[in-house]
């Protein structure tokens, strides 16, 4: 497999930060909720949504989940239409059988020129 990519040394230093960029950390923060029950959440509703604009708000009714509040105060029209598109989901699944190149394999080769 043949190509060429030329990077700016911006956009090197960028890739060796995210080498050392610490993924556990961020996986941890994406799967944070905060918590409330259904009564709190009616009655402090402006506040709980603009906490859902940085972080996801499980709402529980009788001890259980019920509900799920998500922000989307950061997205335009066209990521909401791709995200509930099945058409999109089913391009995706195909491209992601398609064969691939490690990150290690072309972060070594792009690095390889560096003095």
């Amino acid at each position: 497999m043949a190509y060429q990519i030329e990077l700016t040394e911006n956009a090197i230093a960028e890739l060796k930060a995210l080498r050392a960029f610490d993924r556990r950390r961020v996986v941890d923060e994406m799967n944070a909720m905060k918590e409330t029950t259904l009564e709190r959440f009616v009655q402090d509703v402006q506040e709980l949504m603009e906490d859902a604009q940085h972080e996801r708000i499980l709402v529980t009714r009788d001890g259980t989940p019920f509900a799920v509040v998500v922000g989307i105060a950061h997205k335009d029209q066209e990521d909401l239409r791709l995200e509930s598109s099945p058409e999109f989901w089913r391009m995706i699944e195909e491209r992601r059988r398609d064969p691939t190149v490690r990150l290690e394999d072309v972060e070594t080769e792009l690095l390889a020129d560096e003095p």
